[in-house]
């Protein structure tokens, strides 16, 4: 009698085992982080990531989970383990062309030739274990800019006014300032930036400015005249940007 018992006892458990056992799968999942060397301001870099331009390097890292789905009460639990990459084989494409492969290359740095137009680079990747088996694959695609740009804000009692605008707007005799903030420019701080500012055609002297900001007095009677603002890399000239605007005196 006592060993009828136990032997109970074992094939429940190993019932019950098996039981929860079948409620469980496991998957992979490939998270892709994508990041970029371009130059934003602080204020746009709070909520967006900077887009790339001709000559940027993309880095491009992959994240591989295994996936365990478990029911519990009906209820579906997923958790989240993430690989050693040393484990896996990486086989990385841009726009369908194979660039880089190889055992733990989970990075992938990618620059964008200067002179290439494109709406857009596409990225593919692949991971494959150790007996090759194709376990993830991810495509993405990483918008990018043709130029770099120029945004142009007024600067009131000290004050940055987050608006971008091409008309400046002022009273007779008013002084003005203006800040122009350059996007997606290929350098690591804007003192890597040349700023310059014309009137219609006519260079401006630098003493009417500091890099990016711009002071103008108002004439004493209604007028109003176009201005352009202009950015370069002062590494590669080639790489600018350019604003067109407007002042205005009521």
């Amino acid at each position: 009698m006592k060993n009828t018992i136990v032997l109970f006892l074992v094939v429940a458990t190993i019932t019950s085992l098996s039981t929860r056992m079948a409620h469980a799968a496991t998957s992979y999942f490939l998270h892709i982080d994508v990041s970029t060397d371009t130059y934003a301001p602080y204020h746009y870099t709070q909520y967006a990531k900077t887009l790339p331009i001709e000559g940027s390097v993309i880095t491009f890292a992959a994240n591989l989970f295994q996936v365990t789905e478990t029911t519990i009460k009906k209820q579906k639990v997923s958790q989240y383990q993430i690989l050693e990459p040393s484990l896996y084989q990486y086989t990385w494409y841009i726009n369908e062309r194979l660039l880089q492969e190889g055992n733990g290359d989970s990075v992938f740095k990618y620059t964008i030739p200067r002179g290439v137009r494109l709406g857009g680079i596409s990225m593919a990747v692949e991971v494959r274990n150790k007996d090759n088996t194709l376990v993830a694959q991810k495509k993405i695609i990483v918008p990018t800019k043709n130029n770099p740009e120029i945004y142009l804000y007024p600067f009131i009692n000290d004050k940055l006014i987050p608006v971008s605008t091409d008309t400046i707007t002022g009273v007779r005799s008013q002084t003005m300032k203006i800040v122009a903030l350059p996007y997606f420019f290929n350098v690591f701080d804007p003192l890597q930036l040349s700023f310059l500012w014309y009137e219609g055609r006519k260079k401006l002297p630098t003493e009417s400015y500091q890099n990016g900001l711009f002071e103008i007095t108002l004439p004493p009677y209604p007028a109003q005249d176009n201005f352009k603002s202009v950015v370069y890399n002062t590494y590669f000239d080639l790489e600018l940007a350019q604003k067109n605007f407007k002042v205005i005196s009521k």
